[in-house]
């Protein structure tokens, strides 16, 4: 573009005056970079729905009807205190019909914390990194004071994603458990060879019978009278034997630890003295087969009912059924 021209003494006109911007223009620029664009794409739609609705509302307005009408017509959801609030707006503003209906509310920008406090979170979380945000912001008020110190939960975890310090969520596997996995309920069928070859459950059921046999021979507690009835339909005390057993003892013997019960439990009465080593062998592969069976731990692919796994391993005869004793 060639500049202005001057005249025979050489003096040159000074440049026009370059036109102001307008003050709607302005406001809609800073608006615009106060915001981000996803925000900003927000405010410009709901400008050109007010800009459309006000339009429409003027059209029909023009052809006689009332304009509680017209906006019930095109726009019902809108409330009228609303539609009074954008006709303000449009005449108190400046700018293009759009410009006037933008929303210039922006929140605060947020307070940054002081790198100082920054770079003691950081150290720290790399003194101890287990510690905890409460303990974080309580080291970190006692050192800037309860204003400058204190730091929100989500600022501290940010802060230390961005270092480098944040801990992986969820629970962490543990390092001394070691879980092998034998597919097609393989490890069954290795406790049970195992079991079968060395004949170690035999000799278990038979140093069970033998300790049972003599405890049985040298307790001195005489046996509980025999109550008749004591069970209902449902197998559960009835309130005689509830009676019976508490008597006018404040608190019920049935509630007190098992090392206390134990020392009271009459031996004679185990089903245990009149079992076989055999049938006392498998009870014990049934009480060390049974968690595998429930937590299914160790095993991938193992399917199918308990019960039928427990006498597949030969752990019982026959499926295990709640009794009730005065059945019999």
């Amino acid at each position: 573009m060639a500049g202005p021209e001057c005249d025979r003494t050489g003096v040159c006109p000074p440049p026009p005056p370059i036109a102001p911007v307008p003050d709607s223009l302005a406001s809609t620029r800073e608006l615009q970079s106060s915001v981000s664009s996803e925000r900003w794409c927000v405010i410009l739609a709901r400008a050109h729905e007010c800009v459309r609705i006000l339009n429409q509302v003027a059209v029909v307005r023009a052809a006689g009807e009332s304009r509680r009408r017209a906006l019930a017509t095109i726009a019902p959801e809108i409330h009228w205190s609303t539609y009074l609030h954008w006709c303000r707006r449009a005449a108190a503003r400046d700018g293009a019909p759009w410009e006037r209906q933008l929303d210039v509310r922006v929140p605060p920008p947020p307070e940054r914390i002081p790198a100082d406090v920054e770079a003691t979170a950081c150290a720290l979380r790399r003194l101890k990194p287990t510690l905890t945000c409460m303990e974080a912001r309580s080291l970190l008020a006692a050192q800037f004071g309860d204003q400058k110190g204190s730091v929100s939960d989500a600022s501290l975890k940010r802060i230390w994603k961005d270092a480098g310090l944040a801990q992986p969520r969820g629970r962490q596997p543990s390092r001394k458990e070691v879980v092998t996995h034998l597919s097609g309920g393989g490890g069954l069928a290795l406790i049970a060879a195992a079991a079968a070859e060395t004949g170690v459950l035999e000799q278990l059921g038979q140093a069970v019978l033998l300790r049972a046999q003599q405890m049985a021979a040298t307790q001195e507690i005489a046996p509980e009278a025999a109550v008749v009835g004591w069970r209902d339909e449902l197998c559960r005390f009835n309130v005689e034997y509830n009676r019976l057993v508490r008597g006018d003892a404040a608190r019920d013997p049935r509630a007190d630890p098992d090392r206390v019960k134990r020392a009271r439990r009459d031996i004679h009465t185990l089903s245990v003295l009149e079992n076989t080593p055999a049938v006392i062998g498998r009870k014990l592969l049934a009480m060390g087969v049974a968690p595998l069976l429930t937590e299914r731990r160790g095993f991938d692919g193992l399917e199918g009912p308990n019960g039928a796994w427990l006498v597949a391993c030969n752990a019982t005869d026959r499926p295990v059924r709640r009794r009730c004793p005065d059945a019999e």
